[in-house]
């Protein structure tokens, strides 16, 4: 735990545009503060944003978020908790369908989430912080003389509940076997990142950019909140470092971090079928917390990924301000090192999820046939034996592609095999097109139509190999997919394919991912990248800036509230690693961004 002092920290505050308005002291004299920004209101409620400063063991730190924030608490274990259940499903389904799926997710997804609660996946501080939230709570209100609606079932769905329901989803082991379709569901694929330093950038600055989006259930756009944790804990010898975190009051995780140290991590959604719905394992905001408070550098970060007991596929890029090192970790469900002795059986292991054939009647006539025919045009084991890049890492289930990653474009020479077989197979579909510059450096595989109005779908669903756009040695870019070729194969299960395509997932993956390459690239050319410039890249979807004003209106339908305000489905981050400063941008994108620069807190 660092030094600091009650007056520095309200100081820290007051330069970063922040007002102490409450203060809670602890038995032992340990702090936790709220502060708001008048000068950055929300433009829908119009309640200024929020941060916290938290310190102490993981129960006294949780206990003082409860004193803080019951409000936003309740409001996350309520209304967001009994809305964000309708967010996974389309639009379009008939109030029968939806009412079962519910039904079935409500009867699921709890008894799951406390058996998770339970399990050694998850390291005990979370467990202890959770419950020091829920006591913080019920104190609060105690001397209020009212009674909190916050319960441990409430933050045990809050905390464990979407690692739980995405290992459902993305498996499809429950639900085809029910009847239910990846088509009367959807995901919230919208996170991007990217890592920018060197000569890239002006000045001694290191950028790493992250737009998450997240499921808002109507409530998370008016909580999410900025969070800095100064922690006395530790983890297999290892002392905790203090983080500023983008989070939510109730989550005790982070949607994205950075330590003392200038080592930051976030988390982007991925879809594939090698995950666990028996065992989910570590939630993917306790792992960005967890391992950007355990890490002192980029190496010990991935080792406690690795180590991590993993159920579900997830991204995880992470920039380290050390030597402007950064990548993306692309992450399936922990892999047992002994099961894969040789290359060729991981290889296998691989190739299985893509030949796999699906198990209900309606999917094996839609895609029985072409799943027959597919082994002749994907690589064969022995070429992915050959061809298969950190076999170590592979065998835990991890790929880590570093900024000087380069992919092995072997791979893409089947990509054009696969668009044939696709358009041959399903002719009744729209043609895929392959553009001559798809795989180029600056290209694209669905650009914007010629009215810019809307983007091609010329993606053959995820049958096909992503390429590496990245070519500059400090710049590192991910959307929603993995690139690495192997973990690629995994999407190409016929039940990730259904799930990722049929609403057009696959074409705005792969769209973002290119398309923030494309601004990258044109950035640079213009000059080194500056902080204006950066926090425009992460934030380059934004529909008030008028760039592609297509994109909520075709693809991702944001409606105005009455007020005509358009809601941020989570947040934009900028992390200034060398200046250890969080920019975010979160609740309405008419609101101000607000920020907080971590060295100002400790003594």
């Amino acid at each position: 735990m660092e030094n600091t002092d009650l007056k520095t920290i309200k100081k820290a505050f007051r330069q970063d545009g922040f007002l102490v308005i409450k203060k809670v002291v602890q038995v032992n004299g340990r702090y936790g503060i709220r502060a708001e920004n008048p000068l950055a209101c929300n433009q829908e409620t119009r309640q200024p944003k929020m941060a916290l400063y938290l310190e102490g063991t993981p129960y006294e730190m949780g206990y003082q978020m409860g004193l803080l924030a019951e409000p936003e608490i309740t409001r996350m274990t309520t209304e967001f908790i009994e809305n964000v259940a309708a967010n996974y499903f389309v639009s379009w389904l008939p109030d029968e369908i939806e009412a079962v799926l519910g039904k079935w997710i409500n009867d699921r997804v709890y008894p799951a989430a406390e058996k998770l609660a339970g399990s050694d996946a998850i390291p005990p501080e979370f467990n202890e912080q959770i419950k020091g939230v829920l006591d913080g709570c019920k104190e609060v209100c105690r001397q209020a003389g009212t009674g909190t609606k916050v319960t441990m079932k409430g933050l045990r769905l809050l905390n464990y509940g979407q690692n739980v329901i995405c290992s459902f989803i993305y498996h499809g082991k429950f639900l085809e076997g029910e009847g239910i379709l990846p088509s009367f569901l959807k995901l919230p694929n919208m996170c991007n990142a990217f890592s920018l330093s060197g000569d890239m950038v002006k000045g001694d600055h290191h950028y790493f950019g992250r737009d998450l989006m997240f499921i808002t259930g109507g409530v998370l756009q008016d909580t999410i909140c900025l969070m800095i944790y100064n922690p006395d804990s530790s983890y297999r010898g290892i002392e905790a470092l203090p983080t500023v975190v983008q989070s939510v009051p109730g989550m005790v995780g982070s949607m994205a971090g950075m330590n003392k140290n200038g080592v930051a991590m976030g988390v982007d959604i991925v879809s594939s079928a090698a995950c666990d719905p028996d065992d989910p394992g570590i939630c993917p905001l306790f792992l960005v917390r967890h391992a950007a408070q355990y890490s002192e550098n980029a190496d010990a970060l991935i080792k406690h990924v690795k180590e991590a007991k993993r159920g579900v596929s997830w991204i995880y890029p992470f920039a380290d301000a050390a030597g402007g090192r950064s990548g993306v970790i692309e992450t399936i469900k922990s892999l047992d090192p002994a099961q894969f002795p040789t290359k060729k059986k991981l290889a296998q292991y691989f190739l299985d999820f893509a030949l796999e054939k699906p198990k209900s009647l309606p999917l094996k006539i839609f895609m029985g046939n072409f799943i027959s025919g597919l082994k002749k045009r994907l690589p064969t084991v022995d070429f992915i034996e050959r061809n298969m890049q950190q076999f170590e890492e592979l065998r835990t289930g991890v790929f880590t592609r570093w900024n000087d990653y380069r992919y092995p474009g072997e791979y893409l020479e089947f990509n054009q095999g696969l668009w044939d077989y696709f358009n041959s197979q399903f002719w009744f579909l729209p043609r895929k097109r392959l553009h001559d510059d798809a795989f180029s450096p600056d290209g694209f595989i669905s650009p914007l139509e010629m009215n810019r109005q809307a983007i091609e779908r010329n993606c053959p669903a995820t049958y096909y190999f992503a390429p590496q756009r990245e070519r500059l040695a400090y710049d590192v870019l991910t959307t929603n997919c993995f690139v690495a070729p192997e973990l690629r194969l995994v999407t190409m299960n016929y039940w990730t394919a259904a799930l990722t395509s049929l609403m057009g997932e696959a074409d705005d993956i792969q769209w973002r991912y290119d398309q923030l390459n494309y601004l990258i690239i044109q950035a640079v050319k213009r000059g080194k990248v500056d902080k204006k410039t950066a926090k425009n890249l992460v934030d380059f979807l934004n529909p008030l800036t008028g760039r592609f004003p297509f994109y909520y209106k075709n693809h991702k339908p944001i409606p105005p509230t009455d007020k005509g305000n358009i809601r941020v489905n989570g947040n934009a981050s900028l992390f200034d690693l060398k200046k250890k400063v969080l920019n975010c941008h979160f609740g309405y994108y008419k609101d101000k961004w607000v920020k907080l620069t971590m060295p100002r807190y400790f003594t």
